[in-house]
């Protein structure tokens, strides 16, 4: 009966200790994959100026629904990964502007994140539309 309990423990132990290290792998590999992927109003900033690159920070700052400074932020960060352009240009208003232009690896980048957004998108749809069907069963 002794024998019994300690291998209990054991099995215990060890299935502890597989947790462990499977729970911190996986919070290693979300961890390195939330930082491959483009935060939200990065995608949203990119997506607009590949749209429209005559757009003003603050009407993409309306546009996005973000402050001004996170806009700022936002596209001196894809101007920093080579993503997007900025090229001063004498508006109608005889005052300086930026036009942002998207560089071939901001394109790039963009169809992937794209890719990657229809792919995320359609997981939670999946995901949800099984959840529904079994909330419906159970009524």
């Amino acid at each position: 009966m002794e024998r019994i309990k300690f291998l209990d423990q054991f099995i215990t132990k060890e299935y502890l200790n597989f947790l462990y290290i499977f729970f911190g792998f996986f919070l290693t590999l979300t961890l390195a994959l939330t930082f491959r992927f483009m935060n939200e109003s990065h995608f949203k900033t990119l997506r607009e100026l590949s749209a429209n690159g005559n757009l003003t920070q603050r009407e993409l700052s309306e546009k996005l629904g973000l402050s001004l400074g996170s806009v700022n932020y936002v596209i001196q960060a894809l101007i920093g990964k080579g993503y997007v352009k900025a090229q001063r240009f004498k508006n109608s208003k005889n005052k300086m502007g930026y036009m942002y232009i998207l560089t071939p690896k901001g394109m790039n980048e963009k169809v992937r994140q794209t890719q990657e957004f229809i792919h995320r998108k359609m997981v939670e749809y999946e995901r949800l539309k099984h959840e529904i069907e079994t909330l419906r069963n159970e009524q």
